[in-house]
Formats: C-alpha cells, sequence, structure tokens
C-alpha cells in the first residue's frame, strides 16, 4: 500500500515486458508532472537509473498489507425438534418444533461487509475492555466465528419467548461475563436473547425472537445475521459476602481503590469527620458512582471530594433478598464499623434507583435518621415501576441505547448491568409494583427530620424519535416497541411509559415524586435533564450532585 500527499501515476507499477521507460505525456490523467514517486516507478519499468532528476520531492511512504480470503461455510439444515446438528468449533445448534433454516457460523466482518456497511453499534463495539465479540467457533486461518447466519428461512415469527431457538456453545462464561446476541432488522438493531445457562464447560444461549431476513447481493431470498457480544461487566462479583460496606480511595482522575476488609473500613471512620455513602441501585453496583467524588465540581472548581474525608460504599444483593431486609442489614452493616446512633461524625447518603427505597427504609424505619446528615436520591422509584418484569425493561432500554434514540449517549460501561438483567427472565419488580406493601408502608412514615433532596431525571428518549412524521407507520420508538413486546406489556406499559408519561427511561417522575403527603413539601425535588443511567457520568448530573450536597 502505497500513500503519498501528491497525485501520482499508480500504473506505472505494471510490469509487463521489459520496454522503454514512460514520457510524461503517457502517463494516465496528464500527470505529468516528474515527481520523486512518479520517477522511481518509472525506474521500475527499466530497472535503471535515468539521467534525468525530479522536479519535486514527494512526501510518501509505503507499508505491506496481507489478505487472507477464508472460504465461507457450508450452510446446514436445522434439525427436527429434540434433535442437534454441530457447527463448526463444536457449537450445538438444537432443532425447534416448527422453525425451519439453514444455519452456518461466520465472521464479524464477513457479515458487516453483506449488509451493506452496517457495523455494530457505538454502545456494543466502542470499548473492548466492556464489549468484544464472542467467539463461538475457530477454524484454520479464520479471525473467529462470532455470527450466526440464517438462510432459507421459513418464518421467523416461529421463535419467541415461549418457543426459543437454543445454541450450546463449548465455552464457559466467568460469573461477571455475558453475551448480547443482535440482528440489524433493516431499521434497527435488536437484542434477541440471553444466556439460558452456564457451567464449567459449556454456555446455553436461547434466542427469544429473530428478526425478518434481509436480502442483499449474495442472497435474494435474505438471510439473518445474529452478532455475539460477550459483555464484561464491573460488578463486585459473588466471591463476598453481602451485603458489603466498603471503603474506597479515589484518584483525581476517577480511579476506584475499594477497600472491603471491615477492620480497615472501621479504622478510617474512627480518623474521618465528614463521610460521604453510596448505594447503588438493582443489580448495580458502586463502582460506576464513585468516580463522580472527583468527577463533579463545586462552584469554587474544587472537587465534590474536597468535602469529605472518607468515601464508603454499601453493596447489596436484591434478587432474593427484600428492600426491607437490606434496609436492616445497611443498619447492622453501619453499626459494625461506628457509625450507629451519636457517632459525632457526618454523614451523607447519596443512593441511585432501589438503593435509595432500601436507605428510606433504614432512615424511617431503622433509626437512621439519629445517624445520616442528608439523603440525596438520584432517580428513585418511591411510587414503584409499571414494570412487571426486569427482563422486559432491560431489553427495551438496551435496544434504545443500541440505536441512539435516547437523549444521552451511553458509556459502554451500563452494558454490563443491562446484560445481567436480560440473563434472568425471572426477575420480577414485585417489590416496586405500584400498591406494593413495602410502598405502601413508606406512604405511611413519619417524618425523619433530615433533608431529602431527590434528582429527578426528566431526559428520556430523544425528541425526535417520537416525532410522528408518517402517521401510518408511527415514531421511530413506537415501531421498535412493536418488535420487542406486544399484547397487554405494549399498550398498558411500554407505549405510555415511553410516549406519553416524563421519566428518565426506569422511573416516572409521578413516581419519583410520591413521598407521604403530610411532609412531601419539606422534600427538596430537583429535576435534572438526565436519564437513569446517565446521573453520574454527565455534565448535568454532576452539577446537580454537587449542588445537592
Amino acid at each position: 500500500m502505497i500513500v503519498c500527499t501528491e497525485e501520482f501515476d499508480a500504473t506505472l507499477l505494471e510490469q509487463p515486458a521489459l520496454e522503454q521507460p514512460r514520457t510524461r505525456s503517457t502517463t494516465r490523467r496528464g500527470l505529468g508532472r516528474n515527481g520523486s514517486l512518479n520517477r522511481l516507478m518509472q525506474q521500475v519499468q527499466t530497472r535503471g537509473f535515468g539521467d534525468s532528476e525530479p522536479e519535486s520531492i514527494d512526501d510518501w511512504q509505503a507499508t505491506e498489507v496481507s489478505f487472507t480470503t477464508v472460504r465461507p461455510l457450508e450452510p446446514t439444515p436445522f434439525p427436527a425438534a429434540d434433535k442437534s446438528v454441530i457447527l463448526a468449533g463444536d457449537v450445538k445448534l438444537w432443532g425447534h418444533r416448527s422453525f425451519r433454516a439453514s444455519a452456518r457460523l461466520t465472521t464479524e466482518s464477513l457479515a458487516t461487509r453483506d449488509l451493506s456497511g452496517v457495523t455494530l453499534p457505538r454502545l456494543v463495539s466502542e470499548d473492548a475492555s466492556v464489549s468484544v465479540p464472542f467467539t463461538i467457533g475457530m477454524r484454520r486461518s479464520d479471525p473467529g466465528l462470532s455470527v450466526l447466519e440464517l438462510t432459507d428461512v421459513n418464518d421467523p415469527a416461529l421463535v419467541t419467548p415461549n418457543a426459543p431457538l437454543r445454541m450450546t456453545v463449548p465455552l464457559a462464561l466467568k460469573t461477571n461475563e455475558h453475551v448480547v446476541p443482535a440482528a440489524y432488522d433493516g431499521e434497527f438493531f435488536l437484542p434477541l436473547g440471553r444466556v439460558e445457562s452456564r457451567s464449567a464447560s459449556e454456555t446455553v444461549i436461547a434466542l427469544d425472537r429473530l428478526p425478518p431476513p434481509l436480502a442483499d447481493r449474495r442472497s435474494l431470498t435474505g438471510e439473518i445475521k445474529i452478532f455475539f457480544q460477550k459483555i464484561i461487566s464491573k460488578a463486585v462479583g459473588q466471591d463476598f459476602l453481602y451485603p458489603i460496606l466498603g471503603a474506597a480511595e479515589v484518584s483525581p482522575d476517577g480511579a476506584v481503590k475499594p477497600i472491603r476488609d471491615t477492620i480497615q473500613v472501621r479504622d478510617r471512620v474512627a480518623k474521618a469527620k465528614r463521610i460521604l455513602l453510596f448505594v447503588h441501585g438493582i443489580i448495580g453496583d458502586t463502582q460506576r458512582m464513585v468516580p463522580s467524588v472527583q468527577l463533579a465540581t463545586l462552584a469554587d472548581a474544587r472537587p465534590l471530594a474536597s468535602l469529605y474525608d472518607l468515601v464508603l460504599t454499601f453493596d447489596y444483593e436484591n434478587l432474593n433478598t427484600s428492600i426491607e431486609e437490606n434496609g436492616r442489614l445497611f443498619k447492622k452493616r453501619l453499626e459494625a464499623v461506628g457509625l450507629g446512633a451519636g457517632h459525632g461524625k457526618t454523614l451523607d447518603i447519596v443512593a441511585h434507583s432501589m438503593g435509595g427505597l432500601v436507605s428510606r427504609w433504614y432512615i424511617e424505619r431503622e433509626g437512621g435518621n439519629r445517624v445520616v446528615r442528608k439523603l440525596v436520591m438520584l432517580g428513585t422509584p418511591n411510587g414503584g415501576s409499571p414494570w412487571p418484569r426486569v427482563a422486559d425493561w432491560a431489553n427495551i432500554v438496551l435496544s434504545l441505547g443500541l440505536n441512539q434514540l435516547t437523549t444521552i449517549s451511553w458509556p459502554p460501561s451500563v452494558l454490563g448491568s443491562l446484560a445481567a438483567l436480560i440473563d434472568d427472565p425471572n426477575i420480577d419488580f414485585y417489590e416496586l409494583q405500584p400498591g406494593a406493601q413495602l410502598l405502601e408502608e413508606l406512604l405511611t412514615s413519619n417524618d425523619p427530620g433530615i433533608p431529602y433532596v431527590l434528582l429527578a431525571g426528566t431526559a428520556s428518549v430523544a425528541p425526535a424519535a417520537v416525532e410522528i412524521a408518517d402517521p401510518a407507520r408511527g415514531s421511530l420508538v413506537s415501531r421498535l416497541l412493536e418488535r420487542l413486546v406486544s399484547g397487554k406489556l405494549l399498550h398498558e406499559v411500554a407505549n405510555p411509559f415511553f410516549l406519553g408519561r416524563d421519566n428518565d427511561i426506569a422511573a416516572s417522575l409521578a413516581s419519583m415524586e410520591a413521598f407521604p403527603p403530610r411532609w412531601r413539601r419539606s422534600c427538596d425535588i430537583r429535576p435534572v435533564a438526565c436519564d437513569h443511567l446517565s446521573y453520574f457520568h454527565t455534565d448535568e448530573g454532576l452539577r446537580a450532585l454537587a449542588e445537592a450536597l
């Protein structure tokens, strides 16, 4: 490959039989200049030095590039129900009771070329420390097989959550690794399924939906190309006994060093006077929240960290532990490090999403109002959530991010939490359903007597995505929702939530503001141009957090 700052005549590199050197008048496109690069290429023809000097010295360079052409694998017909076939790399494809197609594994580079230049969305391709192609098969001279290609498809609508397609991949995933299968349907990138089960030697992936086949120059009948991306979560992990009350050292660039040894945490608490404590939301972790102490700045340009001597974190498990129980455990962990009633220090809590409810239970029902000076909540659904299952919400939110339909662009780090939620379709919001017992009990709480500040995100889907330019087709968001959900969930939850109510993508504004009527007026509710996933990394969210504290 030759690159030059001046136009040059590449035909000078042609080597037929030896002949006389080409003259200026015979070069193509009138390239009559006698630059040094053209001069060198003329010498390829003559194998000589010539007797004239170049008129100008070109700025050029060359490098060698190797190309490997790999023949695509032959398609394999789908097996019948309860049968399986082996694809490349010992990947096992299981039969379906009614869906029929031919399948083969291929590479991401081939798939993106076949889709007329369509590439994976920025959210899953920007940061290799968070998202990489999941290589489900290998063969000689191949960059890795991470795409499933389906042809001769009879009816993609036959694949549903109740009748999914299944693949068994002979690769193990770590506890903080997930797989997101996605495909382009001609308008949107759609998440198609989840990791159904995992073991020490293999991973089973279930596809809950398929888009219609896309026709291209190679297949007039259409193909479905499914990309498999491995998502690496930054979660704390499963090797610790939850809940964990830890400390965090945060460098000026936002890097976090966690400290989870109780004795060390207690020693640091004893030496501190001003303490800031972070509490995460559902399936989250505090590692993405803590850098805000350095990223958020005060009016005098000092970082938020300058207000405090110590940063603490509370990481809890909420799939099998109730909010009420986590509130009680919160109290025990604080007392264990010297933060009980009358501790004589300043303790402020910053709680995201469900973490606000855990903190409220502790403050309003476990005597935490004698321990905490101020509670700042971000996107807390005090009045509950309309979503019956976490996976339904996570699928839609991931789809919005993949297709850049949100007001705010998210960092790839949010993928870990969303993928974890999608992986377990049985997780529900039973404690967050409007009218749930826990929410009703919090509505009867007495005024805790300490300041509550609620940062309520108002940025949801991009305005252009909900504008209806063509009434027959609806808005971008409405078309996307129809491909992801149907029936009652679409008409009673998804459509009203994303196309009507003010919300931050996870909680409606009305829900966030649902404090007990007797003392609601004492709560400081501040709208902020954030969504549920961006409070801690946007300028608006960081500014609002600094002002709240």
